[in-house]
């Protein structure tokens, strides 16, 4: 690309000639001007597709963070309903156990005897442990699931990979600029500013 040119007159900008007529170029048409132009637009750019980038990625990670919340909540919910449901059934069943027995010693004609005591005592007892199994039971599970999905959560969170515009295109384009800008030479040329104010002078 050959090299370009511009000088700064007292009317603007002109390009590579010594005799200029007329009205220069505003700053901002010139070759120097377009890059700064250019560069502020590619920053700016650059800055808005970042910041809305990072603030997809902030909301998708903290909903896929909240699911598991939400997992962890759903299942352990889930566990205490399958143990209300699992401890009814367990005094149904020693309730009914307890009323065959009674049955029994009353059809024996024992029911008001000393092994009443000792049958109640029994079946309490024996309440009292499959309940504490069951327990025992769920409040595994509990822990399983919690273990298992604070697990994911854990690893999710260490694979985190957010996506970001391409740094290395907006480099290239930064080059390109600088690249472009490498070919154009500019200030103020004391024999134009001197040409220019003869012409001038002479109304041409």
């Amino acid at each position: 690309m050959p090299k370009q040119y511009w000088y700064n007159g007292p009317d603007g900008w002109f390009q590579g000639s010594w005799r200029y007529y007329g009205k220069g170029y505003d700053y901002s048409q010139t070759p120097m001007g377009k890059s700064e132009a250019n560069i502020a637009s590619l920053k700016s750019e650059y800055e808005k597709a970042y910041n809305e980038a990072k603030t997809a990625n902030e909301t998708r990670y903290g909903q896929i963070l909240g699911g598991y919340d939400t997992l962890q909540n759903d299942t352990m919910a889930g566990l205490d309903g399958m143990g209300t449901q699992a401890r009814r059934d367990v005094n149904t069943s020693y309730d009914k156990a307890y009323s065959n027995s009674l049955q029994g010693l009353i059809n024996s004609g024992m029911a008001n005897s000393t092994i009443l005591p000792s049958v109640s005592n029994v079946n309490a007892t024996q309440r009292s442990d499959a309940t504490g199994r069951l327990n025992e039971t769920l409040r595994r599970e509990k822990l399983g699931y919690m273990n298992d999905i604070t697990n994911n959560k854990l690893s999710f969170m260490e694979r985190r990979t957010d996506s970001y515009p391409d740094v290395g295109l907006y480099t290239s384009l930064m080059n390109n600029q600088g690249n472009y800008m490498a070919n154009v030479k500019y200030g103020v040329n004391p024999t134009l500013l001197q040409n220019y104010n003869y012409y001038k002078s002479r109304g041409l």
